[in-house]
């Protein structure tokens, strides 16, 4: 059986037609060179190659072996880059498939897009779908099983649904005030939650959504300032958050990261929170018991994505 690194030699000197200059690019002496090409013409039964004054030539059956094995070279390259993408990082199992992400449209720029292209260029075959629902549709998907990890900003009290569900903190998000232009403080490059005591609060979230917290911890923080907010609640819906501030003419806590692009703000504007306890937890939520080969791995991009952020989990 020909050995690969003699195949290598062989392509590298039909290629250069010159023994010295193949052997020292292939880091081997010309005399092992030699030998292992009369091995090949042994092993075929045919001269290969010409060497006279005039330099080496390649015969007609050293073309035809030449041919050949550039494809077994070729073939052999390309099993090994799959095999090399399959068990990366994996100790050797096979990682192709499906992984399924619940997460609200909004954290797709800062936090879903690139977790996903850092797991792509190490697990290509694995295809990653995203979908967008509102953040407690997004993780009740999660708990049924139609999606394998659920990524949301609220931090949801886990104890008391399923003691199978696991919650991993990767990064923590700023928040800011989305008010209309008109609004006094509208020109400011930041703001304090107590500056608010006189202004409606426009909620984004649904009245009836016991599990999630985030109306709550804003309310809290609020009181934390001395404010007592006067609440208004509105539709959960993103796209309508400007039309409920500028009817209202109310102010609503948002993230930050949020821009005025995600929430599509023409009339109103974003301006930070100075306040450093004012920022919200960004959440990775998963199944203990799901046997996705593919939820560990990208639960490592998560980490590796955010490595400085003091994340934890549960």
């Amino acid at each position: 059986m020909i050995k690969l690194n003699y195949i290598e030699e062989y392509v590298t000197l039909a290629e250069n037609l010159n023994f010295t200059k193949t052997a020292n690019h292939l880091y081997i002496t010309q005399p092992a060179l030699s030998r292992h090409i009369s091995i090949i013409e042994e092993m075929v039964d045919a001269k290969l190659f010409i060497r006279n004054t005039k330099g080496v030539s390649i015969t007609p059956a050293g073309q035809i072996v030449y041919e050949s094995f550039k494809e077994i070279l070729k073939a052999f390259n390309s099993a090994n880059e799959q095999i090399k993408r399959l068990t990366s990082c994996n100790d050797g199992i096979d990682i192709s498939g499906t992984l399924k992400i619940n997460s609200p449209y909004y954290w797709a720029e800062k936090y879903i897009d690139p977790i996903k292209a850092h797991f792509a260029k190490t697990f290509p075959n694995v295809e990653v779908r995203a979908k967008s629902f509102q953040p407690i549709d997004c993780f009740i998907g999660m708990c049924n099983g139609e999606a394998d990890i659920a990524i949301i900003s609220m931090t949801i009290s886990i104890d008391e649904i399923n003691d199978q569900i696991c919650r991993y903190e990767f990064a923590r998000e700023r928040l800011a005030v989305a008010m209309s232009l008109e609004h006094r403080l509208a020109g400011r490059s930041s703001v304090r939650l107590d500056e608010f005591k006189d202004d409606l609060f426009v909620s984004v979230e649904d009245e009836n959504d016991s599990i999630t917290n985030f109306t709550e911890l804003v309310l809290s923080l609020m009181r934390k300032r001395g404010v007592e907010a006067k609440k208004v609640r509105f539709p959960h819906q993103m796209n309508t958050l400007e039309t409920a501030i500028l009817q209202s003419g109310g102010v609503s806590v948002v993230p930050l990261c949020f821009g005025e692009k995600t929430i599509n703000l023409h009339d109103s504007t974003i301006i930070p929170l100075e306040d450093p306890d004012c920022v919200i937890s960004m959440n990775c939520y998963y199944r203990a018991n799901n046997e996705n080969h593919a939820l560990p791995l990208f639960l490592r991009s998560i980490r590796e994505v955010f490595p400085k952020n003091s994340a934890k989990e549960d």
